[in-house]
């Protein structure tokens, strides 16, 4: 069941375009209803209103009964905050404001479980014992194989990860270090704050690298293992992806949490004793060993190989996407 959400807005041509794209949208969990005045919005029996977003000259004229409702203030000037109302800048992009729609609702009691599962969560993983050889470009366009049909989340747990803002169809407004705190922290709703600060590629939602090493290594399994938890519980991800580095704590119990694990190498031969001292590793280990896939990627020139479907990586992608749904 979607929840409900009032748009009152002067300017009913930007109240309603606002309310058509929120409503025409995937996966947002709230149904956009538009208000041309507010003496209406007062006289309805009918709105049981989870946020209103309301601009502030309507906002000038509210009564007091509206002041126990969850509202994000639309202001047509600078982002600014008050002691009683959020606010968020109308004119950027609608995008963005989703996304600070979803932010702001992850931090309310009363909004707890925005997202409703449907199928069982399955992890990912990708990992290089080598580096440096398409495990991030491969990760990343697998995941934009599985988001054409399945919501997808990418993760990208490695310091040096390289995903950029100017790779992402939509901004992040953080990365996973700030996410991994507020799940520690006790945050209201995961799914909210996903929505709020992962960015997409393509229908895949990506979550940023720590952009601090001491960051990352301080992790520890079982935080990673919260964090995955919340994410299966309170979330409708069918697949998660873990691109993985050597600096994280609980490597080998992350890797055993998989469905499959990909690990990938370079054609050529200089790092092959590196490749076979980790296969030997992965045979301890029972619960994944018949389900670890080893691809070998060709040296790319592009480090946008991982948008272009038709590349090698592209193919590989395709192939592993077809293995992983079957």
């Amino acid at each position: 069941m979607k929840h409900t959400m009032i748009i009152c807005d002067s300017d009913r041509e930007y109240a309603y375009k606002a309310a058509g794209y929120i409503n025409n949208r995937e996966g947002f969990p709230f149904e956009a209803r538009v208000c041309e005045e507010v003496t209406l919005l007062e006289e309805s029996k009918d709105y049981n209103i989870d946020i209103l977003l309301i601009d502030e000259e309507m906002a000038k004229n509210i009564s007091d009964k509206f002041l126990y409702v969850n509202t994000l203030l639309l202001s047509g000037d600078t982002l600014k905050e008050s002691r009683n109302e959020r606010a968020i800048y109308k004119y950027q992009s609608i995008e963005r404001i989703i996304k600070e729609i979803m932010l702001y609702a992850a931090t309310i009691d009363n909004l707890k479980n925005l997202i409703s599962r449907k199928n069982q969560m399955k992890l990912i993983g990708m990992f290089s014992p080598i580096g440096r050889c398409g495990q991030t470009s491969l990760g990343l366009s697998l995941g934009q194989n599985l988001a054409k049909k399945y919501r997808t989340l990418y993760v990208n747990m490695d310091c040096y990860g390289g995903i950029s803002t100017d790779m992402l169809n939509t901004p992040c407004s953080g990365d996973l270090s700030d996410l991994l705190y507020s799940v520690n922290n006790d945050s209201k709703d995961i799914a909210a704050l996903i929505g709020g600060s992962s960015g997409e590629i393509n229908g895949l939602d990506v979550m940023p690298n720590m952009a601090r090493h001491n960051d990352l290594i301080s992790i520890t399994y079982p935080e990673w293992r919260n964090f995955l938890r919340h994410i299966e519980d309170n979330t409708d991800y069918e697949y998660v992806i873990l691109d993985m580095s050597k600096a994280i704590q609980g490597l080998t119990e992350l890797i055993i949490l998989c469905h499959m694990l990909i690990v990938t190498a370079t054609e050529d031969d200089v790092y092959k004793d590196r490749l076979e001292i980790f296969k030997n590793e992965l045979e301890g280990l029972d619960d994944i060993t018949d389900n670890v896939k080893y691809i070998r990627i060709p040296y790319m020139k592009s480090e946008m190989t991982y948008l272009n479907f038709m590349s090698e990586i592209g193919e590989y992608a395709k192939e592993l996407a077809g293995e992983i749904v079957k």
